[in-house]
C-alpha cells in the first residue's frame, strides 16, 4: 500500500508548482516564505525555505532573509498567497537540508518525483519513508 504524505507536505508541493509564498507558523513564530525544495531526509519530511518575513526565534527577520531547513511536521497554520518568488531557483551552494527530493523549484534538477511522469521515483521515496517509519516504531 502506497504511504500518504502529510496535508502540510501536498500544500508545500501546490506553493512549489503554483508559484506561491507560504505564510505559517514554524515553532509557534509567524513566517513568511517562499519553498525551494520539499522532500524526506531518513524518512522525515523536510522543506527548504527562503525566509522573507515575519519574524525567526531572535528576532524579525533581517532582510534580504535567508535559507532555513525545517521539519514539515512543526509547520502550522499553512497558507498559500500570491507573491514575488524570494531566494535563488538555481542553487549555487550543494543543500544538505532534504535528502530525498520530491519537488525542486529548479526544473534542471533531475529525478523530481513530484512532476508528472516519475512514479518510480515517487514509489522509490515513498518506499524510504515507509522503512524510515518503520525503524522508528
Amino acid at each position: 500500500m502506497a504511504e500518504k504524505f502529510s496535508a502540510t507536505f501536498d500544500l508545500i508541493c501546490r506553493a512549489i508548482l503554483e508559484g506561491k509564498q507560504l505564510v505559517c507558523g514554524y515553532d509557534g513564530i509567524y513566517r513568511e516564505v517562499s519553498p525551494h525544495i520539499v522532500g524526506h531526509s531518513n524518512g522525515t519530511e523536510m522543506v527548504q525555505v527562503y525566509q522573507f518575513g515575519g519574524h525567526t526565534s531572535k528576532g524579525p527577520i533581517r532582510p534580504p532573509g535567508g535559507y532555513k531547513c525545517w521539519f514539515v511536521s512543526k509547520i502550522d497554520a499553512l497558507k498559500l498567497r500570491d507573491g514575488p518568488f524570494h531566494g535563488d531557483e538555481k542553487h549555487k551552494q550543494l543543500q544538505e537540508c532534504v535528502k530525498d527530493i520530491y519537488l525542486h523549484v529548479d526544473l534542471s534538477v533531475s529525478d523530481q518525483p513530484g512532476r508528472r511522469g516519475a512514479k518510480k521515483s515517487r514509489s522509490r521515496l515513498q518506499r524510504a519513508a515507509s522503512k524510515a517509519r518503520r525503524k522508528r516504531s
